[in-house]
């Protein structure tokens, strides 16, 4: 977990993806520990946590709601990538009243996984990784930014990313947005052929309160294809959100 407390009063908490930690949020941690207070949680079993997985959307939002209560933080903005965003969309259906807005990255309402890649993450891990990798980022992401990205999950026992990607294949919330009234902003990468522009639209569409970001030259890791701009989208939202 990373700690900025440059503003309690004005907090966000990000919830990083499958397999990852919360060293994916490194570029959004600096940047936005200069006007909040930042929480970036490594999610148990993952990073510096060395707990057990947990095996479901519902599970991993009372851990973060529980983070929350224990650090005292008073209506956060909750951000969140791909299954973090499951999550954050979960969470906003759980306690919405301890919220003041979500911010929905590279996610949907529902996050199915194929069958033949669950099964290859427990029975060829190597091969997984690169079937991700290549569905994962925009063609004109830098190979050295990939590469980074990989060698992180390689960190990753496969048995962890597995129960992450069950945990999203179970996950489905398309009926119930409508229950969502919190401000949300919608975030996506053009080239994200993980989570595709139509489950953004989709959550646009159905909560009250949605705003829809498109961030060309970036795919499913968009806060860290094109960190300058995911940033710049991110922090118009907060001022103009937490400005209320």
């Amino acid at each position: 977990m990373t700690v900025g407390n440059s503003n309690p009063e004005k907090s966000i908490v990000f919830i990083h993806g499958s397999g990852c930690n919360s060293a994916i949020w490194a570029y959004q941690s600096r940047y936005f520990s200069r006007k909040y207070r930042v929480v970036a949680l490594d999610l148990p079993g993952h990073g510096q946590d060395g707990r057990e997985t947990l095996k479901s959307v519902g599970e991993i939002a009372d851990f973060v709601l529980s983070e929350i209560e224990r650090l005292k933080l008073h209506s956060p903005v909750v951000a969140g990538h791909s299954l973090g965003g499951a999550v954050a969309l979960q969470l906003a259906l759980n306690a919405q009243e301890r919220l003041s807005a979500v911010a929905l990255v590279g996610t949907g309402a529902r996050l199915r996984v194929l069958p033949s890649l669950l099964e290859s993450i427990l029975s060829d891990y190597g091969a997984a990784l690169g079937t991700l990798a290549s569905c994962s980022y925009s063609s004109s992401t830098p190979k050295a930014t990939i590469e980074k990205a990989v060698s992180e999950m390689k960190k990753i026992p496969a048995q962890v990313l597995y129960d992450d990607m069950v945990a999203c294949d179970r996950f489905d919330v398309m009926q119930r947005l409508g229950e969502i009234h919190l401000p949300a902003l919608v975030v996506v990468g053009r080239d994200d052929f993980m989570t595709p522009l139509k489950y953004s639209a989709y959550l646009r569409a159905n909560l009250r309160r949605a705003r829809l970001e498109v961030i060309d030259g970036a795919g499913h890791m968009v806060m860290i294809e094109q960190p300058e701009r995911f940033n710049t989208v991110l922090d118009t939202f907060l001022r103009t959100t937490l400005s209320h």
